[in-house]
C-alpha cells in the first residue's frame, strides 16, 4: 500500500466535514493533518504483518469520525471499521452508518463515572473478544484517569498478533518545560478539570513520558514494536492561528528546537498483542 503524504494533505482540503469536526479556520482532520499523516503511516509500515487484505479496525475514542471516514474514503478500506467512546449524537452515529462504520457508545474510563459522567454506559466495547486486527487511540489515553483500564480493553478486542496505535501529548515537551519553568502548569487550567467542568468531554488529566507511555503498553500485556516522538509543529498554526505578533516571534524561536525529538509535542507507540 503506498501512502503520499501530499495525496493525503490534498485529500484533507476537500474532505466532507461534520459540523462536529468543524473548528476555525478549518476543521479537525485539515487542522490535524501532520499527526494523522504520522498515525495512518505507522499503521501502512506495520500493516503487512497482520497478513489480511482487508483487516477490522476499530478507533477508540471516534468522535467525531475523521479517522474511520479517512480509512474508507482515502484508504478505501473494506473491512470491518468500528468508532468506541463517550460521544454518540444521533446524528453523529445516522452519519457513521453512511460510511458503514458501527459506533459503539461505552465508557472505557469507568473511575471518573462518579464525577457527573454518564455512568450507565457499558464500561466495555461490545464485541467479542479478538474481534479486530488493528485498534487506534488518537489523542485519547490523555484524557482518562485509568489509560491502563482501557489499553487492557484494547488488548482485549484485538486478534492475536493484531496493532494497535497509540498517539498521545508528550509530556516533556518544549513548551511544557517552558511553563515549568516560569512557573505555570503544564495542564489544563483548573477551571477545565473534571472537578468543575463535568461534561460529556473530559480535558487532558494526565500527560505522559515516553518511558511511562511504553510501561502502560507492555503492562496491558501487548508487545511495543515501536516509540517515537512526533513532530506535529506544523498543525499549531491552524489549531491557534497565531496572530498575535509576539506568537509569531516566539514560533521562529522554536521552530529550530524541534529538531530534538524529546522536546517535540507528540509522541507514539505502535504495539501488537503477542501471537
Amino acid at each position: 500500500m503506498q501512502f503520499e503524504k501530499s495525496e493525503f494533505f490534498r485529500f484533507t482540503e476537500t474532505y466532507p466535514a461534520n459540523h462536529y469536526e468543524l473548528r476555525e479556520p478549518s476543521h479537525w482532520l485539515h487542522t490535524q493533518k501532520v499527526r494523522f499523516f504520522l498515525s495512518l503511516d505507522a499503521y501502512v509500515r506495520h500493516r503487512s504483518l497482520l497478513g489480511k487484505e482487508n483487516p477490522d479496525i476499530l478507533d477508540v475514542g471516534g468522535f467525531p469520525g475523521s479517522l474511520a471516514k479517512t480509512l474508507r474514503l482515502f484508504f478505501k478500506e473494506k473491512g470491518r471499521v468500528d468508532g468506541a467512546g463517550l460521544a454518540c449524537p444521533a446524528d453523529f452515529i445516522q452519519e457513521m452508518e453512511e460510511y458503514q462504520v458501527k459506533f459503539f457508545a461505552c465508557n472505557l474510563d469507568p473511575l471518573i463515572a462518579s464525577y457527573g459522567q454518564p455512568s450507565s454506559l457499558p464500561t466495555r466495547i461490545e464485541v467479542e473478544d479478538g474481534s479486530y486486527d488493528v485498534v487506534f487511540a488518537m489523542e485519547v489515553l490523555e484524557h482518562t484517569l485509568d489509560p491502563l483500564y482501557m489499553l487492557r480493553e484494547i488488548n482485549r478486542v484485538l486478534r492475536p498478533g493484531g496493532l494497535v496505535v497509540i498517539t498521545t501529548p508528550n509530556q516533556l515537551t518544549l513548551s511544557n518545560r517552558l511553563r515549568a519553568i516560569v512557573g505555570r502548569s503544564v495542564y489544563f487550567p483548573l477551571k477545565d478539570s473534571i472537578m468543575y467542568n463535568q461534561s460529556d468531554w473530559r480535558p487532558h488529566i494526565r500527560e505522559y513520558t515516553q518511558a511511562e507511555m511504553v510501561k502502560l503498553t507492555q503492562d496491558a500485556g501487548l508487545d511495543v514494536l515501536e516509540k517515537s516522538f512526533m513532530n506535529i509543529f506544523d498543525d499549531f498554526p491552524l489549531v491557534w492561528g497565531w496572530k498575535k505578533p509576539l506568537l509569531r516571534i516566539l514560533r521562529s524561536m522554536a521552530r529550530p528546537l524541534m529538531a530534538i525529538p524529546s522536546l517535540q509535542h507528540g509522541q507514539m507507540v505502535v504495539a501488537r498483542r503477542p501471537l
